[in-house]
């Protein structure tokens, strides 16, 4: 018996060897990830509405994986003639409850993101168009909608000065991105105004766990806004678009929300929602960490 044990752990000892000796060290593949908003106004209604894309390149140039989200405001007046604050929800979030005349806007965005994997910038940038409609057959056939803004986030987050770098022998990545939005009444004795705020969080997951984050924030108000439906813009670029130009007291914003994304990182869907709200090396903004966490939060638990 003990000569049949020992026989069949020789065996094992050997298998494994062959096994080890078969097996070679998965290959690194250089990846940039980056993020990207498109702003587009309708001032003669009060509207504002921002496209956010984060794409995955890799060494050529190429999308691996792209995730797109928009959010509209438009400026409206309440019953107490105050302008009206509540936040709006992203279309991503919204999903089947977002529907155009053509279907789904969710549904429809995701097969744009699934059409531009394995396209460089010139060639989104090149995706020919009639009225701001595709027309390319394979692209129509699921997206029939006005792509202009899509094309425009994409080319913006390919255009990004502010992209991270990070090498991976991952066949396979997930991402999710969420906005977190507010909205402040900023009126003057003199003009009523509004500031609409988003914040912008993309996680990017490997077997559950994040292994990179980034964030982005656009800042726009809306000046002037009247009930016949009239006001101006007063928009800089994003807060990382912006770099060392938009800084306060604590340091460069770009900074501390990447300091903050590192804090996700390992982190996975059951395990997110322990983000800290304070005492973030390198985070010391005492009110974005709120927007940083929910984030966070919404696109790790939303990365497909």
């Amino acid at each position: 018996m003990k000569k049949i044990v020992s026989l069949l752990i020789a065996l094992v000892i050997v298998a494994a060897a062959f096994a080890s000796c078969g097996s070679q060290t998965p290959k690194e593949n250089d990846y940039t990830l980056s993020i990207g908003v498109a702003v587009t106004e309708t001032l003669s209604k009060n509207k504002i509405a921002e496209t956010a894309a984060t794409i995955i390149t890799d060494a050529d140039g190429k999308i691996v994986l792209c995730r797109i989200d928009c959010v509209e405001y438009t400026a409206a007046y309440g019953e107490d003639g105050a302008l009206s604050t509540v936040a709006p929800i992203s279309k991503f979030a919204l999903g089947d409850n977002y529907t155009m005349p053509s279907g789904s806007w969710a549904k429809q965005t995701a097969s744009f993101e699934s059409y531009v994997v394995g396209k460089t910038q010139d060639e989104v940038a090149k995706i020919a168009l009639n009225g701001g409609k595709a027309t390319d057959a394979e692209l129509v056939a699921s997206c029939t909608f006005d792509i202009t803004d899509l094309i425009n986030a994409v080319n913006n987050a390919f255009k990004s000065s502010h992209k991270i770098n990070f090498k991976s022998s991952a066949t396979e990545f997930k991402a999710g991105l969420s906005v977190v939005s507010a909205v402040k009444d900023s009126s003057t004795d003199d003009s009523k105004n509004a500031k609409f705020t988003a914040t912008y969080s993309a996680a990017i997951t490997v077997n559950d766990a994040v292994i990179l984050a980034i964030m982005d924030c656009a800042e726009a108000d809306l000046i002037g806004v009247s009930e016949e439906g009239s006001s101006s813009l007063s928009f800089a670029g994003t807060k990382r678009e912006q770099g060392d130009a938009y800084t306060m007291t604590s340091g460069a914003w770009y900074a501390q929300a990447d300091a903050y994304a590192a804090s996700a990182l390992g982190k996975t869907a059951a395990d997110i929602g322990g983000l800290a709200l304070e005492g973030v090396a390198g985070c010391t903004m005492p009110y974005s960490v709120y927007d940083f966490k929910a984030g966070l939060e919404a696109a790790v638990k939303g990365a497909r």
